[in-house]
């Protein structure tokens, strides 16, 4: 005859052990999102480059050089390089240097560079009286 082992009933203490249990992962799987929410905000590290400095508000397109325009949100070595070579290919007129850039929209004409582009860095563009009387 086979004797067929019934399991007990679960005792007060396994029904506790596995509540604890249960709180535990819940409390470690808070405890990764908030550490993932964490390291979302921390600069990433791109391979040795410098952090970027604070961007400086009032640059004048028609001065600045290309690695201060490339600080500015949005704008990479590459785009900062054609701003200065657009102004560059243009700023010499009838009566020597004048500025290439009398107004945000002026930005539109160097290619790469879009009206989300200049309405992102508009806040940070100071356009000055850059003329000089040749």
């Amino acid at each position: 005859m086979t004797t067929r082992l019934r399991p007990e009933p679960a005792a007060a203490n396994d029904v506790a052990d596995r509540r604890t249990r249960t709180a535990l992962w819940l409390a470690a799987g808070g405890a990764v999102v908030c550490l993932a929410a964490t390291i979302n905000d921390w600069p990433v590290d791109d391979g040795g480059s410098l952090p970027r400095p604070p961007v400086r508000v009032g640059l004048d397109p028609n001065t600045a050089a290309w690695f201060e325009l490339a600080q500015l949100p949005g704008l990479g070595e590459r785009t900062a390089r054609s701003i200065v070579a657009y102004r560059e290919r243009r700023e010499t007129g009838p009566k020597g240097r004048r500025a290439v850039y009398l107004t945000p929209g002026d930005l539109n004409l160097v290619p790469g560079i879009g009206r989300r582009t200049v309405q992102r860095i508009r806040p940070f563009l100071l356009f000055g009286i850059s003329d000089s009387e040749g």
